[in-house]
Parts: C-alpha cells; sequence; structure tokens
C-alpha cells in the first residue's frame, strides 16, 4: 500500500495489517524531526496507556526497523492528541476514515476528562485521610505521646484510633 501524505509528509502505511505509522502522524502534523517527533510520542504514549495498548510495534510492508503502529482510529487519536480537533480531522480525511470517527474521540475524551475531574476531589481527600491516619497512627505509637495521651493532654486532638481503621485508610491510598 502507498503512504498517505499529510502536509506534505508521508505516512506509511503497512500493506497486510493497514496499520500505520504513529511517528510519521506526529512529524507530519507537528513538522518536527525524527528526535522531537520520537520524544514526544514517548511523552503521548505514556500519558495515554490507552493508545499505548493498542499499538505495537512492527515493521511496515517488510522493509526498514520496527516502529509504533496502529489501525486508523488510534492514527486519528494520535492526530487529536498532536493538534487537537483539526490534526484529527486531517489524519482521518488523508486515511479516507469517516468523519464520526473525530465526533466520537471527542465525546470519549470529553466524558474521560468529566470523570477525571470528578474523581478528582475524591482521590485527593482519601490521600490525605491516608496521611493523616498515618501521622496519627505515628504520633500514637511514639513513646513520648504514650505518655502524654495517658496524661490526657492530647486525647481531646487525637483520639484512640483502631489499627484495622488506619490499616483500611492506608490501603486505599
Amino acid at each position: 500500500m502507498q503512504p498517505v501524505s499529510v502536509n506534505g509528509k508521508a505516512i506509511r502505511i503497512d500493506a497486510e495489517s493497514r496499520a500505520g505509522a504513529l511517528m510519521d502522524v506526529v512529524k507530519a502534523l507537528t513538522g518536527a524531526g525524527s528526535t522531537a517527533a520520537s520524544n514526544r510520542l514517548t511523552k503521548m504514549l505514556k500519558k495515554e496507556p490507552q493508545l499505548s495498548n493498542r499499538s505495537k510495534k512492527a515493521i511496515i510492508n517488510n522493509k526498514g526497523g520496527t516502529v509504533w503502529t496502529a489501525r486508523a482510529p488510534v492514527l486519528v487519536e494520535i492526530g487529536w492528541c498532536c493538534t487537537g480537533r483539526e490534526g484529527a480531522e486531517t489524519i482521518a480525511r488523508a486515511l479516507g476514515e469517516d468523519a464520526s470517527l473525530v465526533d466520537e474521540i471527542e465525546h470519549r475524551r470529553h466524558e474521560g476528562l468529566e470523570s477525571q475531574r470528578s474523581r478528582g476531589p475524591r482521590r485527593y481527600i482519601m490521600e490525605a485521610k491516608a496521611r493523616v491516619a498515618c501521622a496519627i497512627k505515628k504520633l500514637m505509637d511514639s513513646s513520648a505521646h504514650s505518655v502524654q495521651h495517658r496524661q490526657g493532654g492530647l486525647e481531646k486532638y487525637f483520639p484512640r484510633v483502631d489499627d484495622a481503621a488506619v490499616g483500611a485508610l492506608v490501603a486505599e491510598k
């Protein structure tokens, strides 16, 4: 299969698997050189594990070395990660994909962002509770605190915490 041209740059497509080179998408959309595109792609795949899981290293058309490849939906999503909706639409058009794929990616990313926002504060609160529980446990276990606690000095601030509850909070973290 012939490479697809985007912004004057070729995106190599494997004839057998119909998978394209991720690096070529990054280079075509950003105009970056090989090293910069490789660094950007590496960061992108670390930040977006769902893209990494849907990509694989392969040799395109039995020529050259191994490169990260993926099918059209992932290539379009890589385009989204590079330059947003415009990049995704450019890649979708070049690959002959339906424009609804870009809408689907936008919807999925928007839902993911919303769930991340709603999950964020709860996660922060649970981590804070675990840190406080660990601090209380350390304080209560210290010999100096035990003496003060028995004398009732800190009891109003640090009531007895049961070890199982602290363990559960730490485990949730």
